[in-house]
């Protein structure tokens, strides 16, 4: 059998890596330096790996997060603007009109006052509360000479009765404000006309009697001055 160049050059390499091989192994049980061993790995580059430090949770617990509930709306929500207005004085409300007037059912009689609110002014309510007729309410008009100073006014009502009357001032913010207790007599003037008519028939009686009895003294005085004459 001839051999051939290329076969000198893999029969070379064959027994070059089974000579590496067995040097593999050798080094694997300690005869000989394994190129695998720790100071030949620590010759090559080490990559760089940060630190990773976990806290004993035992040790040191973590705070507790409190959560506050969120509050539940109450009452009419308001604005931002509302918000700010609220933040301001509350409103005052007063009746001007004087407590115990008594006004004529056929009179378009008035109930006058004032409110104040640095707010705002929405609207006034006046009660009316009546022994007799129970109670109602009515919206007042209101003039105002700015957003926070108005006058107001409401007709009385066209019911015969005493009533009690209070008003209820509400500012922009919802707030609201009770005035002062007044009370107001409706009454019918057909009364004051009869008893006028019943004066006057009176008088007119009495004026009657006293003419008769003039003319009656008369006549006795004359005949007592015939009777002296003795005519």
């Amino acid at each position: 059998m001839a051999w051939r160049r290329e076969d000198y050059g893999y029969a070379a390499a064959a027994i070059a890596a089974v000579a590496f091989l067995a040097y593999l192994i050798a080094g694997n049980f300690g005869l000989v330096p394994s190129p695998l061993g720790q100071g030949h790995a620590e010759a090559l580059p080490q990559a760089e790996v940060a630190g990773l430090v976990i806290a004993n949770p035992a040790a040191r617990p973590l705070p507790a997060v409190a959560v506050a509930p969120k509050p539940a709306p109450s009452g009419p929500q308001v604005g931002r603007g509302d918000k700010a207005a609220a933040a301001l004085a509350p409103p005052t409300v007063r009746i001007d009109t004087r407590s115990g007037t008594t006004v004529q059912i056929a009179q378009k009689a008035t109930i006058l006052g004032r409110v104040l609110a640095s707010a705002g002014v929405r609207q006034v309510v006046v009660q009316f509360s009546s022994t007799s007729d129970g109670s109602a309410s009515a919206l007042a008009t209101t003039q105002c000479a700015s957003a926070t100073n108005c006058a107001w006014s409401v007709a009385v009502p066209n019911t015969l009765g005493t009533y009690k009357v209070v008003a209820v001032a509400t500012d922009k913010a919802g707030r609201i404000a009770l005035s002062n207790t007044i009370t107001i007599t409706v009454v019918n003037p057909g009364n004051v006309v009869g008893g006028v008519v019943d004066g006057v028939g009176s008088t007119v009686q009495g004026l009657g009697s006293a003419v008769q009895n003039a003319q009656t003294t008369l006549a006795n005085t004359v005949n007592n001055l015939l009777g002296a004459l003795h005519l």
